[in-house]
């Protein structure tokens, strides 16, 4: 389903321990399969880190015709007890075992695997289940089908021209949305992925991105803040030159300091737009364009395209406001929140209405403003957080808390106090409204956006 016809001997999985290569991982999908056969299709819960194991775990039980849900390796014992509750798979494979009423039968790609019989009916479109935004301790899943998963890998592939010559270092983790699009459309395009654990500050993953000589970098927003206060020359990765950025909006300043390096060392930098209920791109800036186009998103990946509408579901004219649509083969089955919805059928007809705020120029490419209701209503005015977080300058998050902006960031006194009276000036809004809080980091979701409602928490 999303392995390219590659040369066999050419590096598909590089990590820790060594290589797998593209005819090792067909064989050892092939074995994989077998052990995850079941009499009819199953829903299967793979507790995923980024090992090889969970990657070819993952195609294996594709291929085989099942649905995968992928998620966290470490999940607290009541949501994961809640979960399986919920949605009753009938494979379980790594972490503990799932209950007594399940039974242990060896292992598949040397991780522990669990059975018990089926649960109740699936949808035969229906491939892959992922957490939403955010909600990896609720029920709340996307999902998507073998056509959608299939359709947007080779757009993320095409869209960002990705060939064999490519090495990600996917750090992100494999049961978020973005991490996983990484290297399903690797692997479409017969280009090996880095896999590595880890964050951004650790040795490890940069001595593993020497190692493997990666040359491409997926990141979000809050990682990219980190990764530009970073000596790259002392990581000794000379071969990394090119970026990835979704997640997330990223400021300006941001996108073009890391497209003007990507050009430096001979690489591209590529801004992008997505949700997990598209598969989960939807647009990408093309190669050379972020610096010319610093506040835009790109255009629609192949196959699809945006509008945007007024309250009333009306198309507007480029360059007005409103919410923003997609629409595209990739636009998820629906949302699942139990068992039973599984059963359920294509509920979207390729129509995903974001609820982002927006808008189009003459030529298709998309601006995001914010998300609809992630608003503060400060001395009277309504003001987006989106707009607030772009007068700070990119890299602090804002929040709304009794008639007052809080702007968390892990500056120093000095970009704090620039923070706050750039925001003043821009809101018009007297600074004492205005409250800019140091953290030594900023808390994120599993993914790496930031987590706003610890955030509004603490404010």
């Amino acid at each position: 389903m999303l392995l390219a016809a590659a040369v066999d001997d050419a590096p598909a999985l590089l990590h820790d321990g060594g290589a797998v290569s593209f005819g090792g991982l067909r064989e050892a999908v092939a074995t994989a399969r077998r052990a995850l056969a079941a009499p009819a299709k199953a829903l299967v819960w793979l507790a995923a880190d980024n090992r090889p194991e969970v990657a070819i775990l993952h195609v294996a039980a594709l291929a085989e015709g099942h649905v995968v849900a992928l998620l966290p390796a470490e999940m607290a014992a009541e949501r994961r007890r809640a979960l399986l509750e919920a949605y009753r798979p009938e494979i379980v494979v790594g972490g503990t075992a799932p209950g007594d009423q399940w039974q242990a039968v060896g292992a598949a790609a040397g991780l522990p695997l669990w059975r018990r019989p089926p649960q109740g009916a699936i949808h035969p479109d229906l491939c892959l289940m992922l957490a939403t935004s955010g909600s990896t301790g609720n029920p709340r899943f996307v999902r998507l089908s073998r056509r959608a998963v299939t359709a947007n890998a080779r757009q993320i592939a095409e869209a960002l021209a990705i060939t064999p010559d490519d090495r990600a270092l996917l750090h992100l983790p494999l049961h978020y949305s973005f991490g996983l699009s990484v290297l399903h459309s690797h692997l479409l395009a017969g280009a090996p992925v880095v896999l590595a654990g880890g964050g951004l500050v650790q040795n490890r993953l940069w001595d593993l991105a020497q190692r493997h000589k990666a040359t491409v970098l997926p990141a979000v927003p809050v990682q990219f803040d980190m990764l530009r206060r970073l000596d790259f020359e002392r990581l000794g990765v000379p071969t990394l030159g090119s970026f990835i950025q979704a997640g997330g909006k990223l400021s300006p300043a941001l996108v073009q300091f890391f497209a003007a390096f990507a050009t430096a060392r001979g690489g591209r930098f590529h801004v992008m737009y997505g949700q997990t209920e598209a598969a989960p791109r939807m647009a990408v800036m093309p190669a050379g364009e972020a610096a010319h186009r610093p506040d835009q998103a790109g255009r629609a990946v192949p196959g699809g395209r945006f509008e945007v509408v007024d309250e009333r579901g009306r198309a507007l004219p480029s360059g007005e406001r409103g919410e923003i649509v997609y629409h595209g083969p990739n636009v998820m089955m629906g949302y699942a929140e139990r068992r039973e919805d599984l059963g359920r059928g294509d509920e979207m007809g390729e129509r995903l209405a974001t609820g982002d705020t927006g808008s189009l120029d003459a030529d298709g490419y998309l601006t995001v403003a914010g998300r609809r209701g992630h608003f503060a209503k400060v001395d009277g005015l309504r003001l987006d957080l989106a707009d607030v977080e772009a007068a700070a300058g990119g890299g602090a998050v804002a929040v709304a808390a009794e008639g007052r902006l809080v702007l968390f960031t892990t500056g120093d006194d000095a970009e704090a106090t620039s923070i706050r009276s750039r925001v003043a000036a821009a809101c018009g809004i007297h600074t004492g409204r205005v409250e800019v809080r140091r953290l030594p980091e900023l808390p994120t979701l599993p993914g790496g956006k930031p987590d706003r409602r610890r955030l509004e928490a603490l404010a």
